[in-house]
């Protein structure tokens, strides 16, 4: 079973893309800058609302293996799709980079 701890590596790779793609948004076609912007704000959402139920969750999950199991049946489907749909971004930017590159 995946522990909840392993949920946070996720959280920490989408953040990095983030703010690495933020610092060169500069270089972007604006199409593809606000699509950018506006899918890592909701990761960032996604990710403090997470936090908040992981964190709650935390301490009732320490006694309890049922409780647990719980918490990461309600919070791994999320992460993953949200880490599913950072994959197609970051290839679309890693594109548009090496156009800007190669230009």
């Amino acid at each position: 079973m995946i522990s909840i701890d392993a949920l946070w590596p996720l959280f920490e790779e989408m953040k990095q893309a983030g703010i690495y793609y933020k610092n060169h948004a500069l270089y972007l076609n604006l199409p593809l800058k606000e699509k950018l912007e506006n899918h890592f704000k909701a990761i960032y959402v996604f990710c403090g609302i997470t936090t908040v139920i992981a964190d709650s969750f935390g301490g009732a999950a320490m006694r309890s293996s049922r409780l647990r199991d719980e918490a990461l049946n309600i919070l791994l489907p999320g992460v993953v799709d949200a880490h599913r749909q950072v994959g197609p971004l970051l290839t679309d930017l890693e594109v548009e980079f090496r156009k800007i590159l190669e230009g």
